[in-house]
């Protein structure tokens, strides 16, 4: 299955070409012959789901033919889209609070939307004193930053019933003194949706080399931790995904992150002179082998006796 010129198609395209095409089919017999068949899962069509799952494990190895992930952002692109909201305003107080816990708390695409303020509660010290944080979901002992949480709920009057994080702002709250700033009124998913992506655009990042939704902060938050050194388990204990497999595709290297490793190489990479100066040339009592290892013992923290070893002589002259 390609394109007319010859190139293939993206490995997503050949998935809904697919299911299209295999649903037609079955519309096809069912209306036309009144027969019931199942392309995805009736035997004889093993051979062509084999086919179709072959050719789109071929395109994942692909970049520009594989599904586009979400892009994990640098730290300093996250604070640049965080601090573009006005948190004086209800939609900026929201939209600054949301770009923060999102990525600390590693929130999938849609949890925000769901999220709630009974889901969050002052964090305390064992002799009950606050710690200046917030738990969100204490059965996984979250936490976040509490000052703008705060502030949400003071704006938050006592005529608001519902229990949902963002609500939808008053149109009227600079307009008439004293009015409410939010509406009773759960902010819709779809909205929410495109907080991320508005963020970047607010804050001047480039969209066209990646793909940025709300899921991007999830995958920010993998890769922060990788960056500090965490390993697999402990992220995946951290963030709540299933297994380490899940986390695989955030822990692509960023350009930040693989320059970073060239430097540290590079520090520590020694120089032709150095490696030659280090290298202790001992000139041999005899061109046979030895036999007796008692001066190596006095020098060498490891003797390795009934051994073979296969050695490269560099001619230093």
């Amino acid at each position: 299955m390609k394109k007319m010129d010859g190139e293939d198609y993206k490995e997503s395209t050949i998935k809904t070409m697919w299911n299209q095409t295999a649903k037609l089919l079955q519309e096809k017999y069912l209306n036309d012959f009144d027969i019931k068949i199942n392309p995805f899962s009736d035997a004889a069509f093993k051979t062509a789901r084999g086919a179709r799952d072959a050719k789109r494990k071929a395109l994942q190895s692909i970049p520009e033919k594989r599904r586009a992930s979400a892009a994990a952002l640098e730290e300093k692109d996250w604070d640049t889209m965080t601090t573009v909201w006005d948190e004086e305003t209800p939609d900026g107080l929201q939209k600054k609070l949301f770009m923060i816990i999102s990525v600390e708390l590693a929130w999938r695409g849609g949890e925000g939307s769901m999220a709630s303020i009974h889901h969050f509660k002052a964090e305390q010290r064992n002799d009950g004193e606050t710690t200046g944080r917030i738990e969100y979901n204490p059965i996984f002992s979250k936490t976040t930053q509490v000052r703008l949480f705060q502030k949400l709920r003071e704006k938050r009057d006592a005529n608001i019933k519902s229990d949902r994080l963002f609500l939808t702002q008053n149109p009227f709250w600079n307009k008439v003194p004293g009015a409410r700033w939010y509406k009773d009124s759960p902010v819709g998913q779809n909205t929410i949706s495109k907080w991320v992506k508005e963020s970047a655009q607010k804050a001047g990042l480039d969209l066209g080399n990646k793909k940025i939704t709300n899921h991007s902060s999830r995958a920010t938050a993998v890769s922060n931790l990788a960056k500090s050194g965490l390993g697999e388990q402990q992220i995946i204990k951290i963030t709540g995904h299933a297994n380490s497999n899940s986390i695989k595709p955030y822990l692509q290297l960023d350009q930040e992150h693989h320059e970073l490793i060239v430097k540290k190489l590079r520090r520590s990479e020694p120089t032709a002179e150095n490696a030659i100066n280090s290298i202790n040339l001992m000139p041999s009592t005899s061109s046979g082998t030895i036999t007796d290892n008692s001066d190596l013992k006095k020098t060498c923290t490891n003797v390795y006796n009934n051994c073979i070893f296969n050695c490269t002589i560099l001619n230093l002259n």
